[in-house]
């Protein structure tokens, strides 16, 4: 084996350690990537969830307030005819 390919083998293993470990760092990059996202999904959902609840109570709310003011409307044309 001369210095030539001596030299060409310890590079390639060299290169081929540093591929290696820029494939790891980019592996756990990718899964932080991974966790955080999943992370701010089940935030999201809970997010989700509390406005359909408000949206919901909210939505009653206004349902009774409707149904007050009508009888309102109703009790004053009552008072009106008499």
């Amino acid at each position: 084996m001369d210095g030539l390919q001596f030299v060409n083998k310890f590079w390639h293993s060299e290169t081929r350690d540093a591929e290696m470990q820029r494939l790891r760092k980019q592996k756990h990059a990718a899964h932080s990537n991974v966790h955080r996202l999943k992370r701010k999904i089940r935030e999201m959902e809970v997010a989700r969830r509390l406005l359909l609840v408000a949206f919901l109570a909210t939505a009653h709310a206004n349902s009774v307030l409707h149904g007050r003011i009508e009888q309102y409307v109703i009790d004053m044309d009552n008072v009106s005819d008499v």
